[in-house]
């Protein structure tokens, strides 16, 4: 893999430069390093506020024993189509104060140059890779599929999502954690919400797999739903670091509040554009929700 000084003197960076243009001023993980930290904490110390991000992920059990407000984390989700673009979302995201950043890797053009795409960041990436069968945007055989995931772990990306129901998972998250990523085993119902026992037993096999944390999300088909949900998080956050939300419009509830109820994090999308699930709120919205209650 090229430095970042080699990445900025090439014809494409100066692409970058011009589309992105704050691009210029922005320090990357590889830059803090570069500048004579002793190793990668003291590069992302170096980087200011949003190198504190990863410092957060490390002392979530210790405030949320303290002040629960302060737990409330949003990852924000990106569908980049080619690495460039990827630096311009990253930088819009960490400009938004986002505390994870999903880079949906199913939505770029092809996946030879994932590599570049951590030392751009300064704040935890979730590398997530859908199948068409999972409601996502790679057509690729699933073999290819888990390599690029495995790809992006050993490159810098700090959590990986892996589907639950999907061949060789349990090689998938040995490998993915050989790399030095963190496995986010993730569980999707697209058409309702399941009952808190059901819920249970989905949580009980991620646990069982070694998950980091526990991704599980349902569809909401009436207002109801998002209670289920909420309970659900209440008591499994206890068990495991969860994510748990309703998707679709009826289930917005769930996903501004599952965190106030004790999940990990919830997602968000950078603006009304570039939403990547059904029922998604932007960072802007989430925020001023927060602050009209208090709890940012």
């Amino acid at each position: 893999m090229e430095t970042h000084a080699s990445h900025r003197s090439g014809v494409w960076w100066q692409n970058v430069e011009a589309d992105c243009p704050e691009r210029r001023n922005h320090t990357s993980r590889d830059s803090g390093r570069l500048q004579g930290s002793n190793g990668p904490e003291e590069g992302r110390q170096d980087s200011g506020s949003r190198g504190r991000g990863r410092q957060a992920l490390r002392n979530i059990g210790e405030r949320r024993s303290r002040d629960r407000a302060l737990t409330i984390q949003i990852c924000v989700s990106v569908p980049p189509k080619t690495v460039e673009e990827a630096f311009c979302l990253i930088e819009e995201a960490e400009a938004q104060h986002a505390d994870l950043i999903e880079v949906r890797l199913d939505s770029l053009n092809n996946h030879i140059r994932i590599a570049e795409i951590p030392s751009y960041s300064n704040t935890p990436l979730i590398a997530t890779n859908k199948s068409t069968e999972n409601h996502g945007n790679f057509y690729g055989s699933e073999d290819r599929r888990q390599k690029i995931l495995v790809d992006a772990a050993k490159n810098g990306f700090d959590y990986v999502d892996v589907d639950l129901f999907i061949p060789n998972i349990r090689k998938l998250i040995d490998d993915l954690r050989e790399a030095g990523a963190k496995p986010i085993v993730s569980f999707h119902d697209f058409e309702r919400t399941l009952e808190l026992s059901r819920l249970n037993l989905v949580l009980e096999e991620e646990i069982a797999l070694g998950a980091e944390v526990c991704k599980i999300v349902t569809t909401a088909n009436q207002v109801e739903d998002n209670l289920t949900t909420l309970n659900f998080v209440s008591d499994a956050s206890k068990k495991a670091k969860i994510v748990c939300f309703a998707m679709g419009e009826l289930g917005k509830p769930s996903r501004l509040l599952s965190p106030v109820f004790g999940a990990f994090f919830t997602f968000a999308s950078l603006d009304e554009k570039r939403k990547t699930a059904k029922g998604q709120l932007t960072i802007q919205e989430m925020r001023r929700a927060y602050e009209l209650l208090g709890l940012r």
